[in-house]
């Protein structure tokens, strides 16, 4: 009785320490259906959207900020950041924008716990106290981010990645073209807890 005890607790141990860290799920239709739902009810952070919101909706609630292209070239993603305005804060929020979204809908919004390397717009909005609309933060447990979100796509010690993919019909040129959705959440930890948060939105055809 002593031995099969032991074979019992250690897997449930494992879980305990290392919630994210998973062997590839199987996908069925429940699994699937609760990543769908996981992934979408985070999607928007303090009322913006990826998807939906432009660069001009972040400025007129946050401010005037430069935007920045991510590699330098004219086809590269352009950014604005904002750091905390308040002391002993140094969260950060980065806006994104490409290609697909005319370089003014925000198709990425990051969030970290630390200042970038870059001259950041300050507003009093941005702070580590956000949560996404289903309740993401900085700071939370691994632990937490399993029981809020269920089994991640994919995962290693410090990360989690959840992905939901669909397909959109639209009319172009009197025939149905299909654009494939996706809408992802990534977080990164460290030993204090998520210390990233990046939740996205990409259509491709």
């Amino acid at each position: 009785m002593i031995s099969q005890t032991r074979v019992i607790a250690l897997p449930l141990l494992g879980l305990l320490l290392a919630p994210c860290v998973v062997q590839p799920p199987t996908v069925t239709a429940a699994t699937q259906s609760q990543t769908s739902f996981s992934v979408r009810r985070n999607l928007t952070i303090i009322g913006f959207e990826v998807g939906k919101s432009t660069f001009s909706d972040v400025q007129r609630l946050l401010g005037e900020s430069h935007v920045f292209n991510e590699d330098g070239t004219d086809e590269s993603p352009r950014s604005i950041c904002y750091v905390s305005a308040l002391s002993g804060d140094n969260t950060t929020m980065i806006f994104t924008s490409g290609s697909a979204g005319a370089w003014k809908t925000i198709s990425q919004i990051r969030f970290v716990s630390h200042r970038l390397g870059r001259d950041c717009a300050r507003s009093p909005l941005v702070r580590r106290s956000m949560t996404t609309s289903g309740l993401l933060r900085l700071g939370m447990s691994r632990q937490a981010v399993r029981r809020l979100m269920g089994v991640p796509f994919k995962s290693d010690a410090h990360s989690c990645s959840y992905r939901h993919t669909s397909l959109r019909e639209v009319m172009g040129n009197g025939r149905t073209i299909y654009v494939d959705v996706v809408v992802g959440v990534n977080l990164h930890s460290s030993t204090d807890g998520v210390d990233e948060i990046e939740i996205y939105k990409t259509e491709t055809t």
